[in-house]
Parts: structure tokens; sequence; C-alpha cells
């Protein structure tokens, strides 16, 4: 009864929680203008983005990714097939030029269609955020930084042409980036007549970005089964949720520095921990079971 009990409270939750948007930069300025992430332009065109945890300050499932098309400056934009990719990462930041094989690797596939050239031609002065649902959905902790990588393939329209992509002009699709100096946060590859393969173009601006959040739960598979984290943020309380019991296992609370906060047995399904001495900040559960030991952020508000 009492793991009924718990899954119900665990399902209600996810059901009722609020939703969080994250707007990187939050003001969403526009530093910059570039055809990046949907362009045709060329015929092969390909871009990966950090952004990094500090900068996201959340967890959770990840449902939808927006992009900010700023103008149509010139010329009718064109239709591409288009893939998104997810990846959660250490680095902060892209130290040398790679394949984009490289940064494929590992990553989940969260979108892939047909970006209408017509969605985007809305004449003059037309603006506002281009979004993509996704499609698995995806869960992120929150302790490592997000990758985003974006591929367009209109392919080899035509070799009379400049450009063999389907934008008439490389001002077709203007989207809104942000600078940030001294960072190269941002990568590129592109070439007209067959997918890059060696390594790209780094930058120091990147696309403006909305991340939504379907859920704050954050949800990880750990020593078997699955451990949850409800809510989060969390404010007076934080529910650690497994599949099943454990005779061992032990939570153990950090700051975003490291510091040890608060230590806690979780041998129940579910243990509910007192957060109210918290201060507001970014913190670490550590659940250790056994010889096996996992993470999850969560944000105490």
């Amino acid at each position: 009864m009492k793991k009924i009990t718990a899954l119900i409270a665990l399902l209600f939750y996810l059901a009722t929680t609020a939703q969080t948007t994250v707007i990187i930069p939050a003001s969403n300025p526009s530093d910059t203008l570039s055809y990046f992430p949907f362009g045709a332009w060329y015929g092969y065109e390909r871009g990966a983005a950090v952004y990094t945890s500090a900068e996201i300050n959340n967890a959770g499932v990840i449902d939808s990714i927006s992009f900010y098309w700023e103008v149509q400056n010139a010329g009718q934009p064109g239709t591409a097939p288009f893939k998104l990719y997810l990846k959660e990462i250490p680095n902060t930041s892209f130290a040398a030029p790679t394949a984009v094989a490289s940064e494929i690797s590992g990553a989940t596939l969260v979108n892939t269609q047909t970006v209408s050239g017509s969605g985007f031609y809305g004449g003059s002065g037309w603006f506002g955020w281009a979004f993509k649902i996704l499609s698995p959905v995806f869960n992120y902790t929150g302790i490592g930084n997000l990758e985003v990588i974006t591929l367009t393939d209109a392919g080899n329209l035509s070799s009379s042409q400049p450009k063999l992509g389907t934008d008439q002009t490389y001002l077709s699709k203007q989207f809104r980036h942000n600078r940030t100096a001294g960072i190269n946060s941002f990568q590129t590859w592109e070439r007209d007549s067959f997918p890059p393969t060696t390594p790209g173009a780094l930058h120091q601006t990147r696309p403006n970005i909305k991340i939504h959040f379907s859920s704050t739960a954050s949800v990880k598979t750990f020593n078997g089964n699955t451990l949850s984290i409800y809510p989060n943020p969390a404010k007076d309380i934080l529910n650690v949720h497994l599949d099943r019991n454990f005779t061992d296992a032990i939570c153990v609370i950090s700051d975003a520095s490291g510091v040890m906060a608060q230590t806690h047995t979780c041998t129940a399904e579910t243990s509910v921990i007192d957060t109210q001495q918290l201060a507001a900040g970014i913190y670490f559960l550590s659940v250790h079971a056994g010889a096996e030991t996992t993470h999850i952020k969560f944000v105490k508000q």
C-alpha cells in the first residue's frame, strides 16, 4: 500500500507541477544575426552551441527548444530537412574545432522534420520564437552543460547557383545571436554539395534559446531502478523516490561548491527530506547504495 501511495503521489506531482521556461540570455538581446540554426543557404549546415548549467539553473524534462527569428531581410526562405540533438556535457565551451560526428556521438536525436520555408515567410518585419517540440523529451539532470546540435540538409539544389541550398540569399533567415566574449560557445560546419566531415569553425556568438521544462521532477536510472526527486525546485521538502527499498542507502546534500550540508538515511521507497534550513541556491543530492553512487542537481527556492 505504501508503494502504491508513493507512486500515486509522484504521478500526481508530475501531472500538476508548474512548467518552467528558461531564456538565454534572459533579455533576449539581438547582439548579431545569423542564418543558423535553421538556415538553408548552404546545402548542408550544422551548428553546435553550449549553454552552461549555471545559465540554465534548472533541471528536469525538456519538451521544447526555441530559437528567435529576427527578420527576413532579403529573398524567400527555403525548405530543408532538419534534425535537433541534445547532449549533456562536462565542458562549458569548445576548446578546439572538432568534426560534427564527434559532437553527435552520444547525443539524443529529439526532433527530425522538414522545416517549411513558407513557415518562415512572414514578410518584412515578421519575427518571433521558432520552436521545436521534442520527441522524445530530454531529461536534463542539471549537473552537466547542455549542448544543442542542429543539422539542415537542403542538399545539392542546382550546380548553377552560387549556393546550393534552398534559401534565396544568406539573409533569407536571420536569427538572434548573443555574444559570449572570450568563450567559444558555438561551432559551425557548412558545405555546398555534401555533408561536412572536417573540423568546424569556432565562434564567440551563439543562438538565443528558449528551453521549456514540462516537469521539474528529476529522474535517473540508478542501481537497476529509477530514482526520482521532487519537487525541483524545492522549498520546504524534497521527496526522494526509489523503485524499491534499500537497506544501506545514504542521501547526502552538498552545495554548489561541494560543501556537505545534510546527510540522511534513504532506506524507504520514498524519503522526505526537510530543506527549510537550506539557503536558496543550487544543490546536489548524492545517493550512495552499496558500491554505487549517483548525483542529481536540484534548486532550493
